[in-house]
């Protein structure tokens, strides 16, 4: 990871906003959107690229064995 990509990840208000909420627990998006009131589109948005510096990672969770996973993002146990 190139240290500028990291800044302009953090550099986003929302992004820290959602930093925060993970670092208590994982969250799906929905929970995320619904704590920021923003809409879920934009909450993936940041997800993906705090995904993508690696700060977060996505973790699916089963209910049963039909139908779409849940996805929970959490924060990295070793941030880069």
């Amino acid at each position: 990871m190139i240290e500028a990509e990291a800044y302009q990840a953090l550099s986003s208000k929302s992004r820290l906003d959602i930093l925060k909420l993970l670092y208590r627990k994982p969250m799906s998006v929905e929970e995320i959107a619904e704590k920021l009131r923003l809409q879920p589109i934009t909450i993936r948005h940041h997800l993906q690229s705090l995904v993508e510096v690696g700060f977060i990672e996505a973790i699916e969770e089963r209910a049963g064995s039909v139908g779409r996973p849940k996805i929970y993002y959490k924060i990295v146990k070793e941030p880069p």
